[in-house]
């Protein structure tokens, strides 16, 4: 049976991966790195869950949003996305973007998740570090004011040496391997430059913390330690607002590793209990 699967939602074709069985599990990626199903964490999920994890729209083989490219918008796709997969109730998992488009869809349609898991992900902008939000507004300045922008960025973002300068600036000394920048600098040198800079300016605004407070589904909060996107104190105050959430600091973490062969199983874990 075939991993890959393609629908259209909203008129938009749109990629996903279904494997494994049981409860469904809707795993949403970060930027820009689709999942695929050699991912720890569907390889430890695939055995007791059914994990769909689709491409989001304008990454991967996934077409872009017809409206801009919000988080409120993200969330309402995957709304979409599961109501096209007949999926009533189950399971969101979320990582970085990923997980802000999960506690956004967590706030707008709780009635349909059984539970729901936070990756390095938050629902305020207020706490991100200093230097993250300096990068973010360097790059959305550059991207409208100049004209040949997009050109320098496909080309510089699309270097490896140059994508380990910048993962080197926001997370100090970077221990991914080669193979992990080839994917990345692949990926980046494949995304819309237009999308980037709309989720980035949105990111950037975004605030909706106390609307998080109606949040009753039972949730598991993970952080790095060492997370130089998005700091623990990030997570931990959206985390706060929720009455039914549980936390976890991974220690000596950096952000690109806060789903590994250890929190993988504590996720698990926590989708098992009753």
């Amino acid at each position: 049976m075939s991993v890959n699967h393609f629908t259209r939602i909203d008129g938009a074709k749109i990629r996903f991966g279904k494997i494994g069985k049981g409860k469904p599990v809707i795993i949403l990626h970060g930027f820009p790195l689709p999942l695929t199903a050699s991912h720890i964490l569907i390889r430890t999920l695939k055995k007791t869950f059914t994990c769909y994890f689709p491409d989001l729209p304008g990454f991967g083989k996934s077409e872009k949003l017809t409206s801009e490219h919000t988080i409120e918008n993200y969330a309402q796709f995957v709304f979409h996305f599961a109501k096209k997969l007949k999926l009533e109730k189950f399971s969101l998992i979320g990582f970085s973007l990923g997980g802000m488009i999960s506690l956004k869809y967590a706030v707008k349609h709780q009635e349909h998740l059984e539970k729901v898991v936070i990756c390095g992900a938050c629902a305020s902008s207020g706490k991100l570090l200093r230097r993250t939000k300096i990068t973010v507004k360097a790059a959305l300045v550059s991207f409208k004011k100049l004209p040949f922008t997009e050109k320098i960025i496909k080309k510089g973002f699309g270097n490896q040496k140059i994508i380990r300068a910048i993962w080197t600036l926001l997370e100090a000394n970077p221990k991914d391997t080669s193979n992990t920048v080839k994917k990345t600098a692949e990926e980046i040198s494949k995304t819309d430059l237009q999308v980037a800079a709309e989720l980035g300016n949105d990111i950037l605004k975004m605030k909706f913390l106390s609307d998080c407070e109606k949040i009753k589904t039972p949730a598991l909060f993970l952080a790095g330690e060492k997370d130089g996107l998005i700091p623990p104190k990030a997570v931990k105050e959206t985390f706060l607002k929720l009455p039914k959430a549980k936390f976890l600091l991974a220690r000596g973490v950096k952000h690109s590793h806060i789903i590994n062969s250890k929190t993988a199983k504590v996720i698990e874990k926590f989708l098992q209990k009753k």
